[in-house]
């Protein structure tokens, strides 16, 4: 059951828009110079975001895998940084594919590792943080919608009109 739904909100973050627009939705048709736009009082670009949610997602992927990750040495505001220098294409595309993993990933495991402990943080089960973790996700998958309504590059007929 827990799996279940963990699996089903992954999916409405990747590519089944449900309650709120999923990244595959959000992200059709963004032109490389609308994605590096930074709106009226924006303080990051969508590519920019999509930065931030490869690397949350990234980690917390190779985590739940057993896949060990550098310390965080690092600011917050780092995780924007487009540090791998890929164009918007690349990098949308490197979201999908983490999305896609993720996906795989939860659909295969047991549910009884979803309530065990993360081994980084003993005080959470992995349940607790994939749905914060998603949380994130919806988040910023909104900031993604609100940027492309200020720069009128937002299809109406795609959801939240």
């Amino acid at each position: 059951m827990l799996k279940n739904v963990l699996l089903e909100q992954f999916k409405a973050c990747y590519n089944e828009t449900t309650w709120f627009v999923c990244f595959q939705t959000a992200a059709a048709d963004l032109t490389e110079s609308q994605a590096k736009q930074k709106g009226e009082g924006a303080e990051n670009s969508i590519l920019e975001i999509v930065n931030h949610l490869i690397f949350y997602n990234e980690r917390y992927l190779k985590r739940f895998k057993g896949i060990p990750v550098p310390a965080f040495d690092y600011t917050i505001d780092d995780t924007f940084v487009n540090k791998s220098g890929l164009g918007w294409k690349e990098s949308s595309q490197e979201l999908d594919r983490i999305y896609s993993d993720w996906i795989h990933t939860i659909a295969a495991c047991e549910e009884s590792v979803l309530t065990q402990p993360a081994e980084h943080d003993p005080n959470a089960t992995w349940a607790d943080i994939l749905s914060c973790l998603i949380l994130h996700n919806a988040y910023h998958l909104g900031q993604i919608v609100h940027m492309r309504k200020q720069q009128k590059s937002w299809d109406p007929s795609k959801g939240v009109n």
